[in-house]
């Protein structure tokens, strides 16, 4: 098939393209003619995207997105990180229309009410949107874009916390390294995590079993605390865990950011994954931890 990769070039982008079979041709959508990657067959400028092009392929898959966790939430930057998800899922569908094209589009568990109870695609915390999370607010905008769209074929791939050699873990990794590797809260907040690898892997199961008209979990089975997500890191890197970050100080750093992204929990669950018979290969943070620490280190 001939599949369509918007935000090719990030994090899970470059190692998606690495992995697809063979049997594909994988064209990577970009605002950069330059960029360069052995296992795109071609790159696309989005200026160059129109309904002919787009015809050509069969799945587009839409991984575009401002990281969140990058910048302090100012109104500015909320407005980045909203406008980042929307504007190209729009212009996607817009361009999709009624086509025979399937979207795979990204979207993240902060789908979910943030919460310590166990929630999957079927049972799960229902909220008015005036209690929304920011965190729901931008994934309810992002999903609805496809959903009441006249896309035919979709599917939407709600991340956890993607854990590989970068990510939210090169933002730990070098402090770590030098002994300030921190406990945040009480370290007791559960985080849905999942490898990258088994992230990449999924997608791949879900294009060979044509899994669409859903909104799937990829997340590893059972979420890990943030206690052990820091000591599982500092032991993967012989360095002492000594230091612990009071509430209080997260939230004059970080404000709502560090509230949302920081201290509060997502206990989420794969169960569409599970059902279809995919397996993951990292369900244990400490192994996941040390896998990614040990080949970075090689």
């Amino acid at each position: 098939m001939n599949i369509l990769i918007a935000g090719g070039s990030g994090f899970i982008g470059k190692f998606l393209s690495n992995i697809l079979p063979a049997n594909h041709d994988v064209t990577l959508l970009s605002r950069n003619s330059n960029l360069v990657n052995n296992a795109y067959t071609s790159v696309l400028i989005w200026e160059n995207l129109n309904e002919n092009v787009i015809s050509q392929f069969d799945i587009i898959t839409n991984l575009c997105g401002y990281n969140i966790s990058d910048s302090r939430w100012s109104n500015r930057i909320r407005k980045k990180i909203i406008d980042s998800r929307t504007k190209t899922t729009h212009k996607l569908v817009e361009l999709i229309g009624s086509k025979n094209i399937w979207l795979i589009n990204a979207s993240a568990i902060g789908f979910y009410s943030f919460s310590s109870k166990k929630q999957d695609e079927r049972n799960f915390l229902k909220t008015e949107p005036s209690n929304w999370s920011f965190c729901q607010h931008i994934t309810n905008q992002w999903e609805s874009m496809v959903t009441s769209s006249n896309v035919r074929k979709w599917t939407i791939l709600r991340f956890g916390v993607v854990l590989d050699n970068g990510g939210m873990l090169a933002k730990l990794i070098p402090s770590a390294k030098i002994g300030l590797g921190a406990v945040i809260g009480d370290g007791t907040q559960l985080i849905s995590w999942v490898s990258l690898n088994d992230l990449c892997r999924a997608i791949c199961f879900i294009i060979d079993k044509r899994i669409h008209s859903k909104a799937i979990n990829i997340v590893s089975p059972k979420a890990s605390t943030q206690r052990e997500l820091i000591e599982s890191l500092c032991v993967s890197l012989n360095r002492p865990r000594l230091f612990k970050i009071p509430k209080g100080i997260v939230l004059m750093l970080f404000g709502q950011m560090g509230k949302e992204l920081l201290l509060a929990s997502h206990n989420i669950y794969p169960t569409l994954l599970t059902d279809y018979g995919f397996q993951f290969n990292d369900t244990s943070i400490n192994s996941c931890i040390d896998k990614i620490i040990t080949g970075a280190t090689q």
